[in-house]
C-alpha cells in the first residue's frame, strides 16, 4: 500500500517541478493551436500550448522504469545472498 502512495507523491512533485520548465521550452519552440476563425467561442483559445501531456507521460515511465528497476534490483541481490547461503527456494 506504501509503494503506489510513493510513487504517487513522487510523480506529483516532478510534475509539478518539470511542469513550469516544459512550459517555458514550448513557448520557445512556438508550439501553439491556431484555432479556425469560424468558430467565435474559441478565439481565446488561439495560441494555448500544445503538448502539456508530455510532462505526464515521461514522469510516468521514468517513476515505472525505476520501481521496476529497485524491484529487480533487489530481487537478484535477494536471490543472491540466498545462492550463497545455500538456501533452495
Amino acid at each position: 500500500m506504501i509503494k503506489p502512495l510513493v510513487a504517487f507523491l513522487v510523480s506529483f512533485v516532478l510534475s509539478v517541478v518539470f511542469m513550469p520548465l516544459i512550459i517555458k521550452f514550448f513557448k520557445r519552440k512556438s508550439a501553439s493551436q491556431t484555432i479556425l476563425g469560424y468558430v467565435e467561442e474559441h478565439k481565446e483559445k488561439n495560441g494555448t500550448l500544445t503538448m502539456g501531456g508530455v510532462v505526464f507521460i515521461l514522469v510516468t515511465l521514468s517513476l515505472v522504469f525505476f520501481f521496476l528497476k529497485s524491484y529487480y534490483f533487489t530481487k537478484s541481490i535477494t536471490s543472491t545472498q540466498k545462492d550463497r547461503a545455500g538456501i533452495v527456494s
